[in-house]
């Protein structure tokens, strides 16, 4: 029903690519169930994050901490600790430049994230959001996909993961609203 009103407006924004992009979300939202290796991993980030997520729609006057925004910093840390392990094990550090720039990638955005929330470098609203638990569990899955899939970055890739992220706040934002309030 509402794909007769969404695909036209997606066809208008990004053209012929729309099937494309569709793919690419339908390849980076499946891998995890086809490839073990990548479920091992994924599985604590996508559990926590509907947890947490409802979480804070059932207890409407709670909201992220400090110690919660720095531990989900920990999170980015110790998934890029784990992909640099891995690209390192297989000899792919050395030889494969991008693989080798995300794992550092995700390994110093969680570094910063730990930085900026343990001293409280900027205010708390700017620092909750980039530091939520769906911003930072969805950057380490996308990160591990990328990782033990081999997948190219392109600029579909990067339509695929707005539009799936997208799609995530638009959920939980739905969820939060219709959960009862446990408080």
């Amino acid at each position: 029903m509402y794909l007769t009103y969404i695909l036209p407006f997606l066809e208008s924004v990004f053209g012929s690519q729309v099937s494309e992009i569709f793919a690419q979300i339908l390849f980076i939202i499946s891998v995890p169930f086809s490839n073990h290796d990548i479920l091992w991993t994924v599985f604590p980030l996508i559990t926590t994050t509907i947890i947490i997520e409802l979480y804070f729609g059932s207890h409407k006057e709670e909201s992220l901490g400090w110690n919660s925004a720095t531990a989900n910093g920990l999170v980015l840390v110790y998934v890029g600790i784990n992909i640099v392990k891995d690209l390192i094990d297989s000899g792919a550090f050395n030889t494969n430049l991008f693989e080798s720039q995300i794992a550092l990638g995700i390994l110093s955005m969680g570094g910063l994230l730990v930085f900026i929330s343990f001293f409280h470098i900027l205010p708390k609203e700017f620092a909750f959001v980039i530091s939520s638990g769906l911003v930072v569990h969805y950057l380490a899955f996308l990160g591990v996909v990328f990782i033990y899939t081999g997948m190219v970055y392109t600029e579909i890739t990067s339509y695929a993961a707005i539009l799936i992220f997208l799609a995530l706040v638009l959920f939980f934002n739905v969820m939060k609203r219709i959960e009862p309030d446990l408080d």
